[in-house]
């Protein structure tokens, strides 16, 4: 389904060309897409949060009343060849805590994001690594549908002027729940233009992240494999915390002043090693600054095995 609010009419021609490509009975592979125009009420303060509350209730509620899991894509998004594969072989988290345990808790994970905010060029590089962390990192993500229908859409925030995704990462609304996203990001958001957008903060912030692009499709990572114990059950709460906690003890406890020091500097760096660095709220701008181009030395909590992969984690330079 693709949702607009569009009035003008020469970009509704656009979309209406594109989506009619998926209306052809003759290209049977391709799914069958429909256009719906929301119309927004009268005196909106957010159009966009009222558009998302607007596509996703008619989305879950009308369209596909039955459906337990949704994926929502902006249309400003380039995605990496493996992004639908990625969601489905996560999406067992959004059910049980623990998808290979009969009598799991009830589910921590509340979204699987293809977005990594801190997936930089020269800090991400294994295409293999999941993490869980606290917010709603959107820019390419699933969810629960009952979650949705049940919980957020009925006190969503249509007559505030907040914004959608910063009220989800509220922690009245989060609740301690959290989301799964890569190691090096699914997809990338390459709108220079829009409501909080322009493109001197795109460049500044955007530019550098990493895309992930495998150059053989059909040789798709096998998550349900990977990782000790193998399989999506280590990103259960209580194992991924055990993991992280042993790979905090095991590693090399660094301080500030070994960062923002040059000469303290370690020269070279043990790539063998992971190194802890505790970053205080009160770090200025600058300090922060070094911490970042040190990440491209030091592996900051990839534990991930990269196994000498050659079938492409590069990035997308753009």
């Amino acid at each position: 389904m693709v949702s607009t609010d569009c009035e003008d009419e020469t970009i509704l021609e656009e979309i209406n060309a594109v989506v009619s490509i998926f209306q052809y009975k003759s290209y049977k592979r391709l799914f069958y897409v429909k256009l719906y125009n929301q119309k927004h009420i009268k005196n909106c303060k957010n159009k966009i949060t009222h558009h998302y509350h607007l596509a996703i209730d008619y989305l879950l509620n009308i369209v596909f009343p039955k459906a337990i899991y949704f994926i929502v894509f902006e249309d400003d998004l380039r995605f990496g060849s493996d992004v639908l594969h990625y969601f489905y072989a996560h999406k067992d988290l959004l059910f049980k805590e623990n998808p290979e345990n009969d009598n799991s808790a009830k589910p921590t994970v509340w979204s699987i994001s293809a977005w990594n905010d801190h997936g930089y060029l020269h800090s991400s590089e294994n295409p293999k690594q999941v993490y869980r962390v606290d917010g709603f990192p959107g820019l390419g993500w699933m969810a629960r549908a009952d979650i949705f229908r049940n919980e957020l859409l009925p006190k969503w925030p249509l007559h505030k002027e907040s914004d959608w995704d910063m009220w989800l990462r509220t922690d009245s609304t989060r609740e301690s729940r959290v989301s799964i996203i890569p190691d090096i990001s699914r997809t990338f958001h390459f709108g220079e233009t829009g409501v909080n957008m322009n493109p001197n903060w795109h460049d500044a912030y955007y530019l550098r992240k990493k895309l992930y692009n495998h150059n053989n499709p059909k040789k798709l990572i096998d998550w349900h494999s990977e990782g000790n114990p193998p399989g999506i059950s280590r990103l259960s709460k209580q194992i991924y915390e055990e993991e992280l906690t042993n790979q905090i003890k095991n590693s090399l406890k660094m301080v500030e002043y070994d960062i923002c020091h040059e000469e303290n500097f370690m020269n070279p760096v043990d790539s063998t090693r992971s190194y802890v660095i505790k970053v205080s709220e009160q770090t200025s701008k600058k300090d922060a600054l070094k911490y970042l181009k040190s990440d491209g030395q030091i592996d900051l909590g990839n534990d991930g095995d990269d196994e000498g992969d050659d079938d492409d984690d590069d990035g997308d330079d753009d």
